[in-house]
């Protein structure tokens, strides 16, 4: 079931991740990814390493229609995707890789290698007190934000899908005329 993901809630799973190490932190990076770019977890797993380049993050839109050219988007540069990417570098690797988030044996994490390491880390964080959410809610929580802020988070071509599917926010403000 789908839901809202809080600010704190997804802290203290990154924490949680961090303390498991290894492939599981590196699965928590990747939901931090997406929880801060609004990418698609497609768009994310397999970045390769020239993807980050002096202007911020490229990567390529998951969803293209037969006969429309791929959208390209830049995740530009910021403190916090700086940090982020930063700690991904510092996670050790068994072997060398040229993607942003190797697998052990240095390929790109494929979505059901994935769904089973976010679903071991998720079970875990629900024993450590932590409550269940998806990897998708995460790009929901970015949408949420997004719109919160009066921002426009840019994640679909049609702006009328992505509040349909993704803003989850509780609560709307509405400006009143005078």
């Amino acid at each position: 079931m789908s839901r809202s993901v809080t600010v704190a809630e997804f802290n203290a799973f990154i924490a949680h991740a961090k303390d498991k190490g290894g492939s599981a932190y590196l699965v928590g990076l990747i939901g931090a990814l997406t929880a801060i770019s609004g990418r698609r977890r497609a768009e994310v797993l397999g970045l390769p390493l020239s993807a980050v380049t002096s202007q911020g993050i490229r990567c390529k839109s998951a969803k293209v229609r037969a006969g429309d050219t791929a959208r390209e988007y830049l995740i530009e540069w910021s403190p916090l995707i700086e940090q982020l990417v930063a700690e991904i570098k510092t996670v050790p690797r068994k072997v060398a890789s040229l993607f942003l988030f190797p697998n052990g044996d240095g390929q790109a994490y494929t979505d059901s290698g994935f769904k089973c390491l976010w679903n071991r880390l998720m079970h875990s964080f629900v024993a450590a007190g932590g409550v269940w959410f998806h990897a998708h809610d995460l790009r929901a929580m970015y949408v949420s934000l997004m719109l919160g802020r009066g921002l426009n988070p840019n994640t679909h071509q049609n702006e009328e899908t992505m509040k349909r599917v993704y803003d989850r926010r509780g609560e709307i403000k509405v400006t009143p005329l005078g």
